[in-house]
């Protein structure tokens, strides 16, 4: 029972720390995060209002190309999925995207290993097309 005890004490402690720590890290970061956040939506919706859909993706690539850390490409993929909701429809922006749930999974993973782009970020942008391509199914 004594151990018991002690497992219960480590992790009500380590629980504690770590809302203390994230409570700081929030309080510290936060403003600076929802801005850098608020920041790039506008970016991204900028570009769609001058832009269709179709362009998202090529754009997407460009930007990723210039990247030089994995905070570039997460921003990238948010750039992406906030582009694709915000630009005018553009009809045939699915068109190579498959239909069935299981392949349209599997389809960012074959159109990367034909690009010249860190494997990870490009799955990540075309699974942006992907779903919005897929919310286009389920509205039909």
């Amino acid at each position: 029972m004594k151990g018991f005890g002690i497992f219960v004490a480590v992790v009500l402690g380590s629980t504690a720390i770590s809302v203390v720590a994230g409570t700081v890290l929030w309080r510290n970061y936060g403003p600076v995060v929802r801005e850098a956040l608020r920041t790039l939506g506008s970016d991204a919706s900028d570009f769609a209002s001058h832009n269709t859909q179709e362009a998202c993706v090529p754009e997407a690539l460009t930007r990723v190309e210039q990247c030089d850390g994995i905070r570039c490409q997460a921003e990238v993929r948010i750039f992406t999925g906030v582009c694709l909701r915000h630009a005018s429809h553009s009809p045939d922006l699915c068109k190579d995207v498959p239909e069935s749930l299981m392949q349209a999974a599997l389809w960012p993973q074959t159109v990367c290993s034909e690009q010249d782009l860190p494997h990870y970020i490009c799955v990540q942008i075309f699974s942006e097309l992907t779903k919005t391509c897929l919310r286009r199914t389920e509205g039909d």
